[in-house]
């Protein structure tokens, strides 16, 4: 949160306790906006009855969502450990370059990852054929959706990653 809260306690200009505040408040917001609109998402899904999904199905859905998003943060917080303290020295080193071939190789280790802990997963469980592959695909754009997060970090707009994270929502429901 230290890291957060230097640079928004400077776009937000105030020092005084209602502006730092605002500033945890908002910093707070962009980092837990993910959980939040998933939550919020799940919470009308299951207050709704839609057409064509029965309850049972909908509690299925809602078990994937919940324990993917779960699986994949804790499988990408690996993984962010040290792709951000790699990020933080290559920028203040003023070193940009780099940045889009770590994006390359941290995506496609975190879904590499993603999709052995998936495929295990699925080999445990044993769904039928349209739902593995289904959850092996939804666990592998989670952890690529994370990995992406850190990286829309270092522009420091967190309005933007949680509306980027919104319309994705939106879209993929």
């Amino acid at each position: 949160m230290a890291g957060v809260s230097l640079p928004l306690r400077r776009l937000l200009g105030s020092r005084s306790y209602l502006g730092q505040f605002v500033a945890y408040l908002y910093a707070g917001l962009a980092m837990t906006g993910p959980w939040l609109l998933t939550a919020l998402a799940l919470v009308v899904l299951n207050a709704f009855d839609f057409a064509g999904a029965p309850q049972p199905e909908r509690e299925v859905f809602q078990a994937v969502a919940l324990y993917g998003y779960f699986g994949s943060m804790v499988l990408t917080g690996i993984l962010q450990l040290g792709v951000a303290r790699y990020l933080s020295d290559e920028v203040f080193l003023g070193r940009i370059e780099g940045i889009r071939p770590t994006y390359a190789a941290a995506g496609l280790t975190s879904l590499a990852l993603h999709a052995a802990v998936a495929a295990g997963f699925v080999a445990v469980t044993r769904p039928s054929l349209p739902l593995a592959l289904a959850e092996i695909a939804f666990f592998g754009s989670l952890g690529l959706v994370w990995m992406g997060m850190l990286f829309l970090g270092l522009v420091r707009n967190f309005i933007y990653i949680v509306a980027s994270f919104a319309a994705g929502l939106g879209v993929g429901g």
